[in-house]
């Protein structure tokens, strides 16, 4: 995403960048992949799809009239879609079949926006929010748990585009506050500090060590030795 409004498609065979504007000046939240040519725009008009190859531009009817936060693919090929700031919704793309989620507790407050989602392996939501933390939705149980600063996260105030999900534990960045690990099978949380930089992307590689995007470039962190 390149300023919210236009999107950059990087060719890493030839290191290029090639930047789209899309003609209806959409405000993008999101955005993830359809397939090699395609992908889903998360905007605040709704919910599209956009051909790369064609420069065809489409609106998905059931969320032609909503805001679309975030948007995150499944290991099985359905989606997770948050919309107008409380709504969650399971969408199988294939059948256009739409599953909203209805929480037994309170999903977020008035002023809270959801910022990016991912599923782990055990098949529970993580959700990162602006403003109220660390959400863990377990979607089959209709439950939410909440980490925040109540419970020692260093920020409520969780950055975009954040996360790292192992079926033992959770990484979350924070901004200039670090990142926040948490241990699954204890629900304990470890704050570990990234001096003079602010940590805004995680990427958990196949081998466990963790790659993070940072405003001074490119860190490395294993959570076993460091």
């Amino acid at each position: 995403i390149l300023g919210k409004t236009r999107i950059g498609v990087i060719d890493s065979k030839y290191n290029t960048l090639k930047e789209i504007v899309l003609r209806d000046k959409l405000y993008i939240n999101d955005i993830c992949p359809v397939d090699s040519s395609s992908v889903y725009l998360a905007t605040t008009k709704g919910l599209y799809t956009y051909n790369i190859i064609e420069k065809k531009l489409t609106k998905i009817y059931y969320f032609s009239n909503v805001s679309v936060e975030a948007i995150t693919r499944n290991p099985y090929g359905s989606y997770w879609i948050a919309y107008n700031n409380k709504e969650l919704a399971k969408w199988i793309s294939n059948s256009n079949s739409v599953r909203p989620v209805r929480f037994s507790n309170s999903y977020l407050n008035n002023q809270s926006v959801v910022h990016e989602m991912v599923e782990a392996d055990d098949g529970i939501l993580w959700i990162a929010t602006n403003n109220a933390g660390l959400i863990k939705a377990d979607t089959k149980r209709a439950k939410i748990y909440t980490y925040d600063i109540r419970c020692d996260l260093p920020s409520n105030y969780i950055t975009h585009d954040i996360f790292a999900a192992s079926k033992l534990r959770v990484w979350a960045a924070i901004g200039n506050d670090g990142i926040a690990e948490i241990n699954l099978q204890d629900s304990t949380l470890r704050h570990i500090k990234v001096s003079h930089r602010n940590v805004y992307s995680i990427l958990r590689r196949l081998n466990g060590e963790l790659l993070i995007g940072t405003t001074r470039g490119l860190m490395r962190h294993n959570p076993e030795t460091d």
